[in-house]
């Protein structure tokens, strides 16, 4: 059985206002790999003396955040009245964020994500977990359909954004697999599953990590757009570490739209705000990654 965790990041600052761009989606992974994953993150926490209940986040200042609020340091203190301890945690942060995703390379975990830029389609906040949720079920059913396994989803951010008693209605959870599915029939997909609070999850934050890389390398890429002299070769060294867990076609090969899925898709896009944006992302993807 085939577990997917699925979480959001939101690229929506940083020059980015006016994309309000959705990364939808995560990791793949067996049981076996699920506890291999879990006990690296228990262990690298020990490496670094921090405690098991501090939340491990992309972004240093969340992280920053976690540790006061779990007590690992004093509520006080801040960036501002201790600038030296501030950036003295910083390396640490770095290197913890990259040995999380050398293992996520190492393993035989998967990802799928949908990346939608919901400013310029004009999407309420319903119809963007919506359709994000749609994307990657319908690709997670086709995986499962090849290792012939059956598979849940564990959904994060979807609580938040339709109403509590949609959220227990399964008829609900099920029509979010089948928006706009075609001709995809859903066998082994079991269910969706909304989660609450799942953030001292070890898996929880090893997507945070994950989707930060892809969320990183989007920003700097929108940011390119407006400067194409600016540097993004950071951030495209970050991603290229788990490139290869991308959801693949078939063996040897990657195809836009398979790991990496983009809404909306290149028959509905036309010569819209949207359409031009991702058009440029895919071969920006294809350049740096040489994606087929």
């Amino acid at each position: 059985m085939l577990t997917f965790f699925a979480d959001e990041s939101i690229v929506n600052r940083g020059g980015a206002e006016d994309y309000d761009l959705s990364i939808y989606g995560g990791i793949v992974l067996d049981e076996a790999t699920f506890d291999e994953l879990s006990q690296f993150i228990y262990k690298i926490k020990d490496k670094y003396v921090l405690p098991q209940e501090l939340e491990i986040k992309w972004r240093f200042e969340s992280y920053w955040e976690n540790m006061i609020k779990v007590r690992y340091l004093e509520k006080g203190i801040t960036k501002k009245t201790h600038p030296a301890l501030y950036m003295s945690f910083k390396p640490d942060h770095a290197q913890l964020k990259n040995q999380i995703l050398e293992k996520i390379a190492a393993s035989s975990a998967k990802i799928i994500i949908a990346i939608r830029p919901n400013k310029l389609l004009g999407a309420s906040d319903e119809q963007k977990i919506e359709y994000s949720i749609g994307a990657v079920a319908r690709k997670f059913e086709k995986l499962l359909q090849k290792t012939n396994d059956l598979g849940i989803i564990l959904a994060d951010e979807l609580p938040k954004r339709i109403n509590s008693k949609s959220v227990i209605d399964h008829q609900y959870i099920l029509k979010l697999c089948c928006r706009g599915s075609g001709t995809i029939h859903f066998k082994h997909l079991i269910s969706i599953v909304p989660t609450i609070n799942s953030s001292i999850s070890p898996i929880h934050q090893i997507n945070d990590v994950l989707l930060g890389a892809v969320q990183y390398y989007i920003l700097e890429f929108i940011r390119q757009l407006s400067d194409p002299t600016r540097n993004a070769d950071q951030a495209r060294g970050i991603l290229s570490k788990i490139i290869g867990n991308f959801l693949k076609a078939q063996p040897g090969q990657f195809v836009i739209n398979n790991g990496i899925l983009m809404y909306p898709p290149k028959v509905t896009r036309k010569n819209t705000a949207a359409g031009i944006f991702l058009n440029k992302l895919e071969k920006q993807l294809e350049k740096d990654f040489n994606l087929i």
